[in-house]
C-alpha cells in the first residue's frame, strides 16, 4: 500500500482577473523528503505557497495535509496543525530580539521555549545576536531568524520560499545545513529556489511550474532532461567575482569622457560589468557618479571614449533605444505614475510589447518577484510608501527583461527597514540571473552589496576592486565611508 503524501494537492486553480496563476495543478510531497519546486518568474510558484499556507484563499481543487483538507482554512489554523512557511523577504520582528522573536512562535506555556530557542540560536552560530533587536541583523541573518521562529513549532511540512535570497554565500551554507538537519528530524520541506546547484544537492523529486502548470516532475536529473522544460531553467548558478578571471564583459565603458555644455564632467573613465555581476559606482558627489550611467543611456553627451553593450559599440545612442537594446533604468527618485495602480504602471514599463497576452505574463513574473506590490496591485502608485514606490520603479524597469539593469541611487530617502528589503531584492535580482550596475551615496551598504566596486573622485577613476577590498581599504574608509 502507497504512503499517503504528507502533502497531496489536486486539480489547483488560481485566477486573478484574465491571468490563470495556477492551471490544474497537481503535486505531492512525501513524507520526510525534500521536493523542489522550481519554474520561470511568474510560473506560479508563491502563489501556490500563498494558497497551501491559507494566505490566499481564493482557489479551487484540493489541499490535503497529512490527509485532512485545508484548502480555505485560516493561516492561523493550517500552522497549528503542523505546515509553517517562510516569505521570499525576511518578516522579523525588528522592535523584539533574536530570542524574543523566537519565543513569540512558541507554545503557550511551554517551560521549554527558552531551551529550545537558545539551542536553535546555538545551532546557526547567532549566540552573539541572542539580545540583537531584529532590525539591527543583516539581511540574511534575518532569514536565518525567520527560518529558525518556523522550527519553534516542530511542523511537520515546512514550505521555504526562495530562503537563500539575498544571503551571503557563508550564512547560506549555514542555511542548506540546517535544512539537512530538519530533515534528518523527520520534518518534510517544500523549496522555491532559483540555484539549481541546490536543488540538485538537497531534493529527492523536482516538480516544474510554467505558466500555472506543471510541465515535469521527477529526479532532478529526469527534469533538466525533460525537453518541456525551458533550457533556460538551468544556467548556471551567478558566482561573485573573486578576483580571478572574469567573463567578457556584458558592458565595458573606455577612456568615456562627457560633458554639461562647456563644463567637462568626466575624464577618461574606464569600467567594465560582467554578466551575473552587481557593480558599484561610489564617489563624493559631483565626482561623477550619476554622469557615467546617464551617459550609457544617452542622457549626456558623450564627448570621448566608447561604451560597449556585448560587443556593440552604443556610444551616444538616443534614450528611447536604450529599452530595444535591453539596458533597464531605475532613476533617481522614484519616479513613478502617482495617479496610476501599481498593475497599470508595470504595464507601462512594457509599452513596446503588442501582444496583451504576454504583456500580462510580464507583469505576473514581476509580481512573483515582488510579493508586496502583488498585495497591492490594484492600488494608487502614489498612495505606496517611499520603498514600496522603489520596488514598483524597479519592477516597471524588469518588465522587458533587460540584459542590464542600472539604478541610480536605489536607497536614497529610504528607512533602514526598506533600505534592507530593497537590497535583498537587488541580490535576489542577481541570484535570478540578471546583471546590475548601480550609483550608490551610501557608499558602506554598496560595498557590502556589490561583487566589485568603483570609486570616483572628480570625474576620473580613483579605485576599483572587489567590494569587500574596498571596504577593507584604509584610504577608502576614510575618504569615501568616514572612517579613519
Amino acid at each position: 500500500m502507497t504512503e499517503t503524501p504528507i502533502l497531496d494537492i489536486r486539480d489547483l486553480h488560481r485566477d486573478f482577473g484574465g491571468i490563470h496563476a495556477l492551471r490544474g495543478v497537481d503535486l505531492r510531497v512525501r513524507r520526510g523528503c525534500i521536493t523542489g519546486l522550481i519554474g520561470p518568474n511568474g510560473s506560479g510558484k508563491t502563489t501556490l505557497f500563498q494558497v497551501v499556507s491559507g494566505m490566499d484563499r481564493g482557489a479551487s481543487g484540493e489541499v490535503r495535509f497529512d490527509g485532512r483538507p485545508i484548502l480555505g482554512l485560516r493561516p492561523s489554523r493550517i500552522y497549528h496543525l503542523g505546515l509553517a512557511r517562510t516569505f521570499q523577504l525576511s518578516r522579523v520582528f525588528p522592535g523584539l530580539t533574536v530570542l524574543e522573536n523566537l519565543l513569540v512562535a512558541g507554545r503557550p506555556g511551554d517551560r521549554g521555549a527558552r531551551e529550545r530557542a537558545l539551542g536553535l540560536i546555538e545551532k546557526v552560530q547567532l549566540c552573539d545576536h541572542t539580545h540583537v533587536l531584529g532590525s539591527r541583523l543583516s539581511y540574511g541573518q534575518q532569514k536565518l531568524v525567520e527560518f529558525l521562529r518556523v522550527l519553534m513549532r516542530d511542523p511537520a511540512l515546512i514550505l521555504l520560499d526562495e530562503p537563500a535570497a539575498g544571503v551571503n554565500p557563508t550564512l547560506r551554507q549555514t542555511l542548506w545545513e540546517l535544512v539537512r538537519h530538519v530533515n534528518g528530524l523527520g520534518a518534510s520541506l517544500l523549496i522555491i529556489e532559483h540555484n539549481m546547484n541546490v536543488i540538485e544537492d538537497l531534493c529527492d523529486e523536482v516538480y516544474v511550474l510554467n505558466e500555472g502548470e506543471v510541465i515535469a516532475q521527477g529526479a532532478f536529473a529526469t527534469v533538466r532532461h525533460d525537453p518541456q522544460v525551458p533550457g533556460g531553467l538551468f544556467r548556471p548558478y551567478p558566482q561573485r567575482h573573486r578576483g580571478g578571471a572574469m567573463s567578457p564583459p556584458l558592458l565595458a565603458i573606455r577612456g568615456l569622457e562627457a560633458s554639461y555644455g562647456p563644463v567637462q564632467a568626466l575624464f577618461g573613465v574606464d569600467l567594465e560589468v560582467a554578466p551575473g555581476e552587481i557593480v558599484a559606482i561610489i564617489g563624493p558627489n559631483g565626482a561623477g557618479k550619476s554622469t557615467v550611467i546617464k551617459s550609457v543611456i544617452g542622457l549626456v553627451r558623450v564627448t570621448g571614449g566608447q561604451v560597449v553593450l556585448e560587443g556593440t559599440d552604443i556610444t551616444g545612442i538616443p534614450t528611447h533605444q536604450a529599452p530595444q537594446l535591453g539596458i533597464g533604468y531605475v532613476p533617481q527618485g522614484r519616479i513613478v505614475f502617482s495617479q496610476m495602480t501599481v498593475r497599470e504602471n508595470l504595464e507601462m514599463g512594457a509599452f513596446l510589447e503588442r501582444d496583451r497576452r504576454l504583456r500580462n505574463r510580464l507583469v505576473a513574473s514581476v509580481l512573483d518577484q515582488f510579493p508586496r506590490l502583488a498585495e497591492r496591485q490594484h492600488t494608487l502608485a502614489g498612495r505606496l510608501s517611499g520603498g514600496e514606490q522603489q520596488m514598483l520603479a524597479i519592477g516597471r524597469a524588469l518588465m522587458m527583461h533587460p540584459r542590464l539593469l542600472i539604478l541610480d541611487e536605489p536607497s536614497l530617502g529610504l528607512s533602514p527597514k526598506y533600505v534592507d528589503l530593497i537590497y535583498g531584492q537587488l541580490l535576489d535580482l542577481r541570484g535570478r540571473g540578471h546583471t546590475l550596475l548601480m550609483v550608490e551615496q551610501n557608499a558602506a551598504r554598496a560595498l557590502e552589496l556589490c561583487d566589485r566596486g568603483y570609486a570616483l573622485e572628480l570625474g576620473r577613476n580613483r579605485y576599483t576592486d572587489t567590494g569587500q577590498a574596498l571596504l577593507a581599504n584604509g584610504e577608502v574608509r576614510r575618504m569615501y565611508l568616514g572612517g579613519t
